[in-house]
């Protein structure tokens, strides 16, 4: 018995030490252990929390659905409290009756995302539209007749360099 406490301690140690939150729940859906981390995730109170329904901390409708399945699933969500943090959320049941909850913190995956898609659609229209700036710059100057001349020429000349391309 004595082996198995130490190694107990051991186990509950490395998971507190973990950079993720890490929630036991029992088959009510009740938390019966939690790590530090989720106190900064979740908002959870490891010691003061015990026994509260973690659906009535987390009210949010897919995780609520998440945790009826009762299988292994993840989700992505909005933190409830705050509207910058993007989590990610992860049941693992193991044992008969019990869930091991995972949740990260991906807010900065999020935001690399993002800025990646914002970069490809400007990037794109960018190379859709190579003779856009210098004609706007160039049409302030001239007269409408020179103006369709020179989108012309423009126009010819984009014809002429995708011909050499291929």
């Amino acid at each position: 018995k004595a082996k198995t406490n130490t190694l107990l301690k051991h186990f509950q140690g490395i998971v507190r030490g973990l950079p993720f939150a890490t929630v036991v729940l029992n088959d009510m859906n009740e938390i019966e252990w939690a790590n530090t981390m989720s106190a900064e995730l979740l908002q959870i109170k490891p010691k003061t929390d015990r026994g509260q329904r973690i659906d009535n901390l987390i009210r949010e409708p897919k995780f609520h659905s998440m945790l009826l399945d009762k299988t292994e699933n993840e989700i992505e969500i909005t933190s409830p409290f705050s509207k910058e943090v993007t989590l990610s959320l992860r049941t693992l049941p193991f044992q008969t009756n019990s869930t091991l909850l995972v949740v990260r913190d991906i807010s900065e995956r999020t935001r690399l995302v993002s800025r990646q898609a914002t970069f490809v659609d400007n990037a794109s229209h960018e190379l859709k539209t190579p003779f856009c700036h210098p004609l706007a710059l160039v049409s302030m100057n001239m007269r409408f007749d020179q103006l369709r001349l020179l989108q012309l020429l423009l126009l010819l000349s984009s014809f002429f360099f995708l011909y050499e391309i291929y």
